[in-house]
């Protein structure tokens, strides 16, 4: 029964003894089905019940706890209530549980189920498989596979609807191996629904189909179907720049530096892979520029290195493509089915379809596919990268508890999964928003990783690459200028060094590159010339205020328009303070004249020494003299000549 699964479908208004109701009468139905009669409900927690029951023949008592959660029961959770079945002193003690047991709580129950009878007895353990048989053999409920499906569909992962109203079999099947629609039946008749009053009902309730298209019989014909639009989603990869020269995330051959950190997750995949970890999730954090996307991409090509090709598959996935709460399941697809293509692993048996949105994982063929990483040792890696799109919008809140899930279930099954999200860590998230305890809760789950800013030797390896770009060494003034400009920013270093190369391939030399100044105001004028009215205002507004707290702006300009500027780079955000992302620029949005940059420069050699060295050149009469002549005459080495010159 690896495809079925139970929920309580209730509104989320729905009061705490309502909940204890439904679950009641699930208890009731499993003790009169093994001949027990039911007690009065011990305590009522939200979607957890505690009953007792006394056998209609021995009189021996039990004591049962139902749990309706949707992640997966721990192990501690079984040990825990042996513990309550020797403290309340009764003869067993039963788990019945709607969610399905974390791979720690299988191999305790293994082991359970391995000891002597007297003593297993002790403990029973009731989750879907067996609930769903117990109700099945006791009529309780109809067989799904008893039930005649619509012409044009199939049997595909069943949910047991638990109501006000009664209880119904939900069929969710997939398009394209991707869950997608939804039919419901009565669970007792098998009869299909054709209220579509019911139906939106159902539909609107908490459970993990919410989000689906729920498929309404046309009252003119029970063969045919009527379904709102369903979104396909197009799941799109973290892309990189096509030169050095390009804005977007750098290419892996010219990425440079966090060599400490990209080694770092390097470990992780090969611990996973080793199976001397449990960790299976991962945060990328980073303000805005500092590299969190490049970074993805350097991994993603390391992972598909000749050393690593044969041990890591890794798809990163960009979130600000997503439209619905669909490209989860379709990102997760993908990831497998590139695995499949680049022969990484065989194709299943049966076609590649993703599971259920609390079980992501459990369909037949991804199951195969786990098989098969687990016994040659290879691991698997999906990153979400701009997560914090999903985190701002509320819109894709259904798409966060999607990702939640599949977060959860990723760490409970303890896989050779991995799974990543890369975040901008100054993104705005309120305390009240939906989706901030639950990525906290992750917290204790993942290992996080903190990109730093670049670091002189991070510095250097940039301006090396610029070098190369240009054919010609860098001017020592002139790096001198990029190394105090770039404040340890990468974006803005690389902001600068594409700046100084177009201007040489434009025909200037690197010595009048210094004497316009780098031309920072092009550069300004360039960063403003797509703003809006409203941006443009709220930009100059921090700059007259910087330091400012960024409450203050969001509450002034909106969170857009924060966000907006954020994204663009044009502010940097410090704590809870907000200023534009260079001085030289805050000054020019205030007085929108360009401050002079003065060229500081100490010369390495004595005043004397230069002071003979112009001499010498004016002795030339204007012919000039070789960096040699000079090092000769003056006695110093050529490095100190080029300086002097």
């Amino acid at each position: 029964m690896a495809n079925y699964n139970i929920e309580v479908a209730v509104t989320e208004e729905t009061s705490t003894t309502e909940r204890g109701k439904l679950l009641e009468d699930l208890m009731h139905d499993v003790f009169d089905a093994t001949g027990y009669t039911s007690g009065p409900a011990i305590r009522v927690t939200g979607m957890e019940i505690d009953v007792t029951a006394t056998h209609k023949v021995t009189n021996e008592e039990v004591y049962a706890e139902c749990k309706a959660h949707r992640e997966s029961i721990p192990a501690d959770a079984l040990a825990k209530l042996l513990g309550n079945v020797i403290q309340r002193r009764v003869n067993q003690g039963w788990l019945v549980s709607t969610s399905r047991l974390s791979k720690d709580a299988e191999g305790w129950k293994t082991d359970w189920e391995n000891r002597p009878p007297e003593e297993r007895r002790t403990l029973q353990i009731y989750h879907p498989p067996r609930l769903l048989e117990l109700l099945i053999n006791s009529k309780r409920i109809v067989e799904p596979s008893n039930i005649q499906v619509t012409s044009g569909m199939e049997h595909g992962n069943w949910y047991l609807l638990l109501t006000k109203v009664g209880r119904y079999w939900a069929n969710l099947t997939p398009e394209a191996g991707v869950p997608t629609n939804v039919t419901a039946y009565n669970a007792i008749t098998g009869k299909i629904l054709d209220d579509a009053e019911l139906l939106q009902r159902l539909k609107s309730t908490d459970t993990s189909l919410r989000d689906f298209n729920w498929l309404v019989p046309s009252t003119e014909s029970k063969g045919s179907r009527e379904s709102t639009t369903v979104i396909l989603e197009t799941v799109v990869d973290v892309a990189v720049g096509d030169t050095w020269a390009d804005y977007r995330p750098a290419r892996p051959q010219d990425f440079v530096g966090r060599q400490e950190l990209q080694n770092s997750m390097i470990v992780l995949f090969s611990a996973i892979r080793n199976d001397s970890t449990k960790t299976r999730l991962f945060a990328i954090h980073a303000p805005s520029g500092w590299g969190k996307s490049s970074l993805v991409a350097k991994i993603r090509d390391r992972c598909g290195n000749y050393a690593n090709r044969n041990k890591f598959h890794m798809v990163a996935v960009d979130m600000r493509a997503a439209k619905s709460a669909n490209y989860v399941s379709a990102a997760l697809l993908k990831c497998f089915s590139l695995a499949v293509q680049r022969e990484f692993i065989l194709p299943p048996v049966l076609p590649l379809q993703a599971g259920t949105p609390t079980a992501p994982l459990e369909s037949e063929s991804m199951q195969d596919c786990l098989q098969q990483l687990r016994a040659t040792g290879k691991v698997i890696i999906l990153i979400f990268d701009q997560f914090e799109e999903v985190l701002t919008k509320p819109e894709l809140r259904e798409l966060f508890d999607r990702l939640h899930l599949l977060a959860l279930s990723i760490d409970a099954q303890k896989e050779n999964v991995a799974l990543g999200f890369a975040w901008k860590s100054d993104a705005f998230l309120p305390q009240d928003h939906p989706a901030y305890f639950l990525w906290h809760q992750l917290k204790d789950r993942r290992l996080d990783l903190d990109v730093p800013r670049f670091g002189s030797r991070d510095v250097s390896q940039a301006l090396a690459l610029l070098q190369a770009e240009l054919g010609q060494r860098i001017n020592p003034v002139l790096r001198s200028q990029l190394v105090q400009h770039c404040q340890g920013f990468p974006w803005l270093l690389k902001k600068l060094c594409i700046h100084v190369f177009n201007l040489v391939e434009s025909g200037l030399t690197q010595s009048q590159v210094l004497e316009r100044g780098l031309d920072v105001k092009a550069l300004f004028e360039a960063d403003l010339s797509e703003l809006s009215n409203k941006e443009m205002l709220c930009l100059k507004e921090i700059a007259r205020l910087a330091p400012v707290e960024w409450v203050q702006i969001v509450d002034q300009f909106g969170n857009d328009t924060y966000t907006s500027l954020l994204d663009r780079r044009l502010i940097v955000r410090s704590g809870d303070r907000l200023n534009p992302y260079w001085d030289i620029f805050r000054d020019y949005l205030r007085t929108g004249e360009i401050p002079k940059v003065p060229v500081s420069f100490l010369p390495g050699t004595e005043v004397r020494t230069l002071a003979r060295g112009a001499a010498v050149t004016i002795a030339s009469g204007g012919k000039g003299v070789s960096v040699g002549m000079l090092s000769k005459s003056l006695s110093i080495n050529t490095r100190s000549a080029v300086f002097g010159k």
